[in-house]
C-alpha cells in the first residue's frame, strides 16, 4: 500500500486530499475527483486521502488501504484522534476574528486542531513523495497541505508569492478555495520541475 502504483512510462500525479470519494457531494473534493478520474486517462493518478468522510470530526469512516475509483488508484490513511470538536469551536472563536494578531503558537495550535492529521498519510509524503513527478495538494485550509507540503518540497515561504524550491523534479501544486477572501487560488508552474511559484491573490 505504500508504494504509488506506476507504468514506468507514464506521468505519475499524486493527488492529496483531506476526504475522498462519490459521497462527498460538492466543494473541493468533487474537484478533486474529478481531476482524479479524467487526468487517470492519461496518467498514474494516485489519490491521497484520509479515511474520513465527515469534515468536522476527521473520524474513521472508510477502511484504509488501497481501492480504485476508475482508472484511478486511491491510497486511504487512518486518522487515529478525530477533531475535539468543542476545543476546535472554542479556539477558533479566539483566534479567527483577527488572525494577523495571532501568534505562531496560536496558529500552529488552531491547525492542529483543524486537522486531519493522519501519521500515515505523512510518512507517505516524506517516504515516497519524491516517486511521483507532481503532488496537488487541495485546499490550502487543512492540514494535510499544511504540513503535507513541506515533506515534499526543500523550502517554503508564507509570503506574498510562495516559492517552492522542490526536492529533484517533483511538482507542487496547491488548488486553493476560497475562505473568508483571502485566498483565492495558488498556482503557477515554471515548467523546469525544479520549481514553482504559488501566488496569493487577495480577494
Amino acid at each position: 500500500m505504500d508504494e504509488p502504483a506506476a507504468h514506468p512510462d507514464r506521468f505519475r500525479l499524486a493527488i492529496v486530499v483531506p476526504r475522498y470519494g462519490p459521497e462527498i457531494g460538492g466543494g473541493i473534493e468533487a474537484l478533486a475527483r474529478m481531476y482524479a478520474t479524467r487526468l487517470a486517462a492519461r496518467m498514474d493518478v494516485t489519490v491521497l486521502t484520509t479515511c474520513a468522510l465527515d469534515y468536522r470530526t476527521w473520524r474513521d469512516h472508510h477502511p484504509p488501504g488501497e481501492s480504485r475509483d476508475g482508472d484511478a488508484t486511491v491510497l486511504r490513511f487512518p486518522v487515529p484522534e478525530p477533531r475535539d470538536e468543542a476545543t476546535f469551536d472554542a479556539h477558533s472563536a479566539r483566534v479567527l476574528p483577527s488572525p494577523g494578531r495571532a501568534s505562531r503558537a496560536d496558529q500552529e495550535r488552531w491547525m492542529d486542531l483543524q486537522g486531519p492529521n493522519s501519521p500515515g498519510l505523512m510518512a507517505h509524503l516524506r517516504d515516497h513523495g519524491a516517486e511521483y513527478d507532481a503532488v496537488l495538494f487541495m485546499p490550502y485550509l487543512y492540514a494535510t497541505t499544511v504540513r503535507g507540503i513541506g515533506l515534499v518540497a526543500v523550502d517554503v515561504q508564507a509570503t506574498t508569492v510562495v516559492q517552492v524550491e522542490l526536492r529533484e523534479r517533483v511538482q507542487v501544486v496547491v488548488v486553493a478555495a476560497a475562505h473568508d477572501g483571502a485566498l483565492h487560488a495558488a498556482r503557477h508552474d515554471e515548467g523546469q520541475r525544479r520549481g514553482t511559484h504559488l501566488a496569493h491573490v487577495d480577494g
